[in-house]
């Protein structure tokens, strides 16, 4: 493949980027290189970094995804580093200059900058599908990127909830010091640090080779809902099943959550909490999704909407009144005048008694046996993995309890640091697979 040349943006405080032009397999000192050439070149008013005569080459600290970039020697592809790619620039302080980090521990570091296929999201534009993510991390105080992490984050709570990691804001002009996580898609060159997505943490790879609960096929990704179980389903399966639910109005409007689904073997405590896992549904089906979910909110509150077909106005008429005319407004309503009390078109009279249909599901709401609903449980197969209380370190062989949180485990003895699951070094592949369980 043809050595390329890409743009790589470099921010400094609020201040516009450098775009500094490498190639496509430069190392981090050439990328340090060409910004120090532009830094020199810039007159004073321009210069985007205050730059004096006396700084040098390496007095620049580059800050990406929470960790300093040290490894001077590594490419630019090793940090996840591509076309477009924000970065930001501090000068070290020097009197830190001679601090030096193994490449071993410089790896570890950067892993959550690194592009991690383990991470899923939806991409609404331009990919409109569920992709892998790559993980942010940014001030939780100026939302400036030049931050750097006291430790890496060990679960989804450290991550999805702000103010959970500790670290420290680059920027001078910020005390911040805490982190806010974000997402990226990694199906398309990054389109700013504005163009973020919604992390999908219920979809993983399927590493414990479970059976999908309503095909019992074995996916490659599957959906894991939140009950005791841990109940799994492969994508598509999960797309019919919220199809099947929308056409029948299926779906629970939770008082807290919204409108949402629970794992379809009906467990308890196991409803779908973050709603952007129902964008696997398609931009048609999820604009009904959102309509159907105003409805409900409205006739929960006391209100009705329009029965006429394709219309889903929402009124709040007086609880006496009968007659109700949709009325046409340049944002809703179709005029359609109906009985408050049997939603027929208005009528004198009382009204007639009406059967009603419920719509079956399209062999998806169904009663499923203890076999398929044991064969789908992630929670089974993460137990089998998990069945020991302690497990010798694979250094010094020291028993080590595992009391719960991420599989990334550091022997109080040797400070090894390894794997619960695999019980051998710590490595990016464990990371990717079952850092968080």
């Amino acid at each position: 493949m043809a050595d390329e040349k890409i743009k790589i943006n470099v921010k400094h405080g609020k201040a516009d980027p450098i775009v500094v032009n490498v190639n496509s397999s430069s190392s981090l000192l050439e990328l340090k290189t060409a910004l120090f050439d532009n830094l020199q070149q810039a007159t004073p008013d321009g210069c985007k970094v205050k730059w004096s005569a006396n700084d040098q080459l390496q007095d620049i600290k580059l800050i990406f995804a929470g960790r300093e970039l040290i490894d001077d020697s590594a490419p630019l592809k090793d940090f996840d580093i591509c076309e477009n790619t924000v970065i930001h620039v501090v000068l070290s302080d020097k009197r830190n200059r001679s601090r030096k980090v193994s490449d071993e521990h410089h790896h570890r570091l950067n892993a959550v900058g690194e592009e991690n296929e383990y991470f899923y999201i939806y991409c609404k534009s331009p990919c409109g599908t569920v992709k892998s993510g790559k993980l942010r991390v940014r001030c939780c105080s100026c939302k400036e990127g030049a931050f750097t992490l006291n430790k890496d984050p060990s679960c989804w709570q450290d991550v999805l909830v702000k103010k959970q990691i500790s670290g420290k804001c680059e920027d001078t002009n910020c005390n911040g010091q805490f982190a806010e996580f974000y997402f990226k898609c990694h199906g398309h060159t990054s389109l700013g640090e504005n163009d973020t997505v919604v992390a999908l943490h219920l979809i993983r790879p399927n590493s414990m080779g479970v059976s999908c609960i309503t095909c019992l096929d074995i996916p490659d990704l599957v959906l894991v809902f939140r009950c005791n179980a841990g109940h799994s389903i492969c994508l598509e399966c999960f797309r019919l099943y919220c199809l099947s639910k929308l056409n029948e109005r299926g779906f629970i409007q939770h008082e807290t959550i919204g409108y949402t689904l629970r794992c379809p073997a009906g467990c308890d405590d196991s409803f779908i909490e973050e709603i952007h896992h129902f964008r696997i549904l398609g931009n048609e089906q999820y604009d009904r999704y959102q309509s159907f979910g105003a409805e409900e909110l409205t006739l929960k509150h006391g209100g009705i909407v329009c029965p006429k077909p394709r219309c889903c106005a929402a009124f709040h008429p007086g609880h006496d009144q009968r007659r109700v005319e949709c009325m046409k407004s340049h944002l809703q309503g179709c005029g359609f005048v109906f009985c408050r009390f049997c939603f027929n078109e208005y009528h004198d009279g009382h009204c007639d008694e009406l059967l009603t249909n419920t719509p079956s599901a399209s062999g998806l709401s169904k009663i499923f046996t203890a076999e398929q609903a044991e064969k789908a449980s992630w929670e089974k197969a993460s137990k089998a993995l998990i069945r020991l209380t302690t497990k010798p370190c694979p250094t010094c062989k020291v028993k080590t309890e595992h009391g719960g949180g991420c599989m990334h485990m550091m022997c109080a003895q040797c400070k090894s640091e390894w794997c619960w699951l695999c019980n051998i070094p710590w490595n990016r592949d464990c990371q990717g697979k079952h850092w968080f369980g």
